[in-house]
């Protein structure tokens, strides 16, 4: 009988479901403020390696972050402010996860 009982359970669970996998895909979280293809942008670097997998970071004035994967060491140092022209990376991952990871077309010291 105590068997019955659990099985009958396991089946009434398994059967539910939270709702129509038709009526709610999911999509993709995107940035509010995503990067444009070769944006000129005002950035001040950050030094991140304090954070998991993080090296420098470019921060914007309205406080977006983004992982240059290309930065040149010679502009490596914290509070440097540059004028930078980038582009978003396809198809690469990082494990800092602290911002879109973009190609540094340009840089130059202010």
């Amino acid at each position: 009988m105590k068997n019955l009982w659990i099985i009958t359970v396991l089946v009434a669970l398994s059967s539910c479901t939270k709702g129509s996998s038709e009526s709610k895909k999911e999509e993709p979280m995107q940035d509010q403020k995503q990067t444009k293809l070769s944006e000129n942008l005002t950035v001040k670097v950050i030094d991140a390696k304090g954070l998991d997998g993080c090296k420098f970071l470019f921060e914007t004035s309205d406080g977006r972050r983004m992982q240059p994967i290309n930065l040149d060491p010679t502009l490596e140092q914290d509070g440097l402010k540059l004028e930078v022209q980038v582009e978003p990376t396809q198809g690469m991952m990082s494990i800092c996860m602290a911002g879109p990871m973009v190609k540094v077309l340009s840089a130059k010291k202010l």
